[in-house]
């Protein structure tokens, strides 16, 4: 049997890898700095730091996938592992390079960064992923998601921002409009996606934009996560002027109106059509998305 490695297990997009692949009966083994998380019943727990060379080489000791599923990206001990084992290399990437005003993003798009270090961030790590591929030292791929939101999911539409706020009696925090549709991407989806690229030897060296369901506006997904609570809507939404003066004063809020708002203020679309064309497309409509979510978090009021 296979052995999968996941970086980043206790994480979002990390923990749903662990449970796909514990669904399909893999052998894995997910990894985090300490060695614990929330993950089914058989998998194996290794703690391991992802920028300590010796660590990397123990953990993925025998793997024939490794998943980078790391937030913030630490990866160059995992190439360079990669590289002695010949383990293929999975990466969980997103869409922040691209301009959503041309139209539903595709792989191809030209990348448009303006002064967002996120954008330069996540475009420097594909970059380093698909030269070691090109170079021949490691058999590479990346997977491209949009906004996650799912079990065990932290930030974003998780712990953070709803479930966290909610559980405190406090109302959901919301920068940008509301009723502007938005490409959400359930993070069991993103899993199914990443995992099906690690098994296709033609996936590898390319970038692929994983599927999501239909797109929809954060107004309608939070109605659907408040009636799954069976809460009113609470949310505090900070757009247009108010961000602007709220920028003036805070440095916090002057960082999430440069890198993260324009993703929020246009229609954000993403075409999936590649994948699709290769793979088939297998989603969960954001209404039953939404069910697990809510009934996970309800199961883990700590995590």
């Amino acid at each position: 049997m296979s052995l999968h490695v996941v970086f980043g297990a206790s994480g979002g997009i990390g923990n749903a890898v662990v449970r796909e692949l514990a669904r399909r009966d893999e052998h894995v083994r997910g990894v985090n700095r300490g060695g614990k998380a929330l993950v089914p019943v058989g998998v194996e727990m290794a703690a391991g730091d992802a920028s300590n060379i010796d660590d990397v080489r123990r953990v993925m000791q025998g793997a024939d996938v490794v998943y980078q599923c790391l937030f913030p990206v630490v990866q160059d001990a995992i190439i360079e592992v990669a590289g002695e084992t010949g383990a293929k290399v999975v990466v969980a990437n997103n869409l922040y390079v691209y301009d959503p005003t041309k139209g539903p993003m595709s792989e191809d798009d030209p990348h448009v960064l303006g002064d967002r270090e996120s954008a330069k961030f996540y475009e420097a790590m594909a970059e380093e992923i698909m030269a070691a591929h090109r170079g021949g030292k490691i058999r590479a791929t990346i997977g491209q998601a949009s906004d996650i939101y799912g079990p065990n999911v932290q930030h974003g539409i998780g712990r953070d921002q709803v479930f966290g706020p909610l559980a405190a009696g406090k109302p959901v925090n919301f920068l940008g409009d509301l009723d502007v549709v938005h490409t959400y991407t359930y993070a069991d989806d993103c899993a199914r996606a990443l995992v099906t690229l690690g098994q296709h030897e033609e996936a590898l060296g390319e970038i692929w934009n994983v599927p999501s369901a239909e797109p929809i506006t954060s107004r309608a997904l939070f109605d659907l996560i408040f009636d799954e609570l069976g809460q009113e809507p609470k949310i505090r939404v900070a757009k247009g002027l108010l961000l602007s003066a709220l920028a003036l004063v805070s440095g916090e809020m002057r960082g999430l109106k440069r890198e993260k708002v324009c993703q929020f203020v246009t229609p954000w679309l993403v075409d999936h059509s590649k994948y699709e064309q290769a793979s088939g497309v297998d989603v969960t409509p954001h209404e039953e998305a939404v069910r697990q979510t809510v009934e996970w978090f309800k199961r883990h009021p700590q995590a």
